[in-house]
């Protein structure tokens, strides 16, 4: 009976999972539709969503999920309970179909922007190799990650058109960077012995507008003193006392400067 409840269970769940791992138009997941970059830049709500789409497509798959990270837990452990499933779920799919892979192109960005993507950490102790995270599933492979810096550039360029439509006034820099290509890395019909590569950055004005008043405003006529630069007697005060606590603690905690003369009484608050 046990045997039969478990064949049964599992044959249900590989449906659940063969369902939505397809490519089909109107049956896919929201891993395989909402996998460009624009859409989940602007999305606030992806792990919300894709948990809903596990209720209504995949419930018995999700039942057993949550049961094995006890679902009747505090709502403090909601989210992170959340976050468990939509991992798993996200990896399984992207196991079965690599093109359901959204949530994979996610973590990438947020590697890539990290500068973590390539790190190769090694020693006795621990060893995370390169592509050791696309094996798992948890992030594309190098020629994936490489079109998704290309759609990156592309999304890019047309957020600076748009910001230069309404505000024309951006500064480009950049800088030129020479790579020195090894003799076994060159090809037969490129034989340049270094790339030319120009790393260029578009910075936004935050204050100038194109409709900013220029106008030069008039100066006060007032005459400035000289006087009304120095200090008052008041803050020659503050200043001495501020003086003396630097010196006391100089002299307190440097023996090896040991000043020799004296410190005279002053008038300094007691609570120094």
């Amino acid at each position: 009976m046990y045997g039969y409840s478990r064949c049964h269970v599992l044959k249900n769940i590989k449906q659940e999972i063969t369902a939505v791992s397809t490519k089909v138009k109107g049956n896919e997941s929201i891993l395989f539709k909402e996998k460009s970059l624009s859409k989940l830049s602007d999305d606030n709500s992806f792990f919300a969503d894709i948990y809903a789409e596990m209720s209504k497509r995949t419930p018995l798959f999700l039942d057993v999920i949550t049961t094995c990270l006890d679902k009747d837990t505090s709502d403090n452990q909601k989210q992170r309970i959340i976050g468990a499933v939509v991992t798993v779920y996200s990896i399984i799919l992207f196991t079965r179909n690599p093109e359901i892979n959204a949530f994979q192109r996610m973590l990438t960005a947020v590697c890539i922007r990290g500068r973590a993507e390539d790190m190769n950490f090694g020693n006795k102790y621990y060893c995370l190799h390169k592509n050791r995270l696309n094996r798992i599933g948890i992030t594309l492979c190098a020629r994936s990650k490489l079109r998704l810096l290309e759609e990156a550039s592309q999304l890019n360029k047309i957020e600076i058109v748009n910001y230069l439509k309404n505000n024309p006034l951006m500064k480009i820099t950049g800088d030129n960077l020479d790579v020195f290509i090894r003799t076994g890395n060159q090809a037969i019909d490129i034989r340049n012995k270094d790339l030319h590569l120009f790393a260029s950055n578009a910075i936004s004005t935050r204050i100038a507008r194109p409709d900013m008043d220029t106008t030069q405003q008039p100066i006060a006529n007032e005459a400035i003193s000289g006087a009304d630069m120095f200090l008052k007697n008041t803050e020659f005060g503050r200043l001495e006392s501020s003086y003396v606590i630097l010196v006391w603690i100089f002299n307190k905690f440097s023996p090896c400067h040991q000043m020799k003369t004296k410190i005279k009484s002053m008038n300094v608050s007691g609570k120094y």
